[in-house]
This record gives structure tokens, C-alpha cells and sequence, in this order.
């Protein structure tokens, strides 16, 4: 082989290198949005199952409902954190997730990876808001819910944060459900 065909054969190799390498990242990226997406579908479903079991009279008169988190402890173990969201009236949304110091940082991703007790990888959160509105039915027993919810996608150095919203309705029935 000639020294030209061999810098053909490498210049080549290396434009179809990064062809890879740019693709490998763009799947890593939507990797993490994908995991962001189904977390944030969990959690609001999870809000929607804690729902079903508020007595129906409290859904319908209470001025807020407390909802169940997990978030990690200080010893790195999963706890349960209690949150407080009112009912809203307008498209107020209340910040949920792990709170330290009385600052919400949001739905825990990742715990601490640790080697004794040094921190190798620290948690990671991902900002989550939800809102919730109901109207209550009085003539025909029942309340409908809404629930939006917003999470923040991985940060792709763009700027401002990107919030993606989706929501949830559901139709809650005087008459008990077993």
C-alpha cells in the first residue's frame, strides 16, 4: 500500500468514527429522556393510586392532600417523605420530591454510589411539579381530577431548563370501590 491510499483508508475510517461516536451520544440522550419520561409516569400514576384511597368526603372538602415520596435517607436508604399539595384552582404547580433544608430538589434518580464512605457518584434528581384541580359533581355523586404533571428533562446544555407537561383525568364515584 501507498502512503495515499493508507491516508484515504484513515481519513475514511475516521469520518465513519464519528459518524458512531455522534450517534452513541444521541442514543445516551435519549436514553435519559426516556428514563426521565417513565419516571415522571410512575410517580403522577402513583399519585393518582394514592388518590383512590382519600376517603371520597375529604377528596371533595379538603383544602389539600398529602401525598407519599420516596426519597434516600441520610444513611443512603430509601425513606418516605410526606408532601403537602393544595388543590388548585388556576395552573399553580407545587415542586414534589426529596426536600433537604426545606428546598425541594426533586424526584431522586439515582442514590449515592458509595465505597465505604467515600461518594463515587452522588444522587441525581430530576425537577418534577404537579398540579392538582378537581370539581365535584354533587347531583350525580362524583369528582373529576386532574392532575397535570411536569418534569424537567436532562440538561442538554441549551440553556433554560426544558419542562415537558402531560396530565391525567379521573373520575372519582361517591359510591365505594372495592
Amino acid at each position: 500500500m501507498t502512503l495515499i491510499e493508507i491516508m484515504v483508508a484513515f481519513t475514511l475510517f475516521a469520518i465513519m468514527a464519528s459518524g458512531v461516536a455522534a450517534t452513541l451520544v444521541q442514543m445516551r440522550k435519549e436514553a435519559e429522556s426516556n428514563i426521565s419520561q417513565a419516571t415522571a409516569q410512575v410517580i403522577a400514576q402513583g399519585i393518582v393510586e394514592q388518590l383512590q384511597f382519600v376517603p371520597y368526603n375529604a377528596l371533595c372538602n379538603a383544602s389539600s392532600v398529602d401525598l407519599k415520596l420516596i426519597g434516600v435517607s441520610s444513611g443512603n436508604l430509601a425513606d418516605i417523605q410526606t408532601f403537602t399539595v393544595t388543590w388548585a384552582s388556576d395552573a399553580t404547580y407545587t415542586a414534589i420530591g426529596e426536600v433537604s433544608g426545606g428546598v425541594t430538589k426533586g424526584v431522586v434518580l439515582d442514590a449515592d454510589y458509595k465505597s465505604g464512605s467515600t461518594t463515587i457518584r452522588p444522587k441525581r434528581y430530576m425537577k418534577m411539579n404537579v398540579n392538582l384541580q378537581r370539581s365535584v359533581d354533587i347531583v350525580n355523586g362524583n369528582a373529576s381530577v386532574i392532575l397535570s404533571y411536569q418534569w424537567q428533562l436532562p440538561d442538554r446544555n441549551i440553556g433554560a431548563p426544558v419542562f415537558i407537561t402531560k396530565e391525567i383525568r379521573v373520575i372519582r364515584s361517591q359510591a365505594p370501590s372495592y
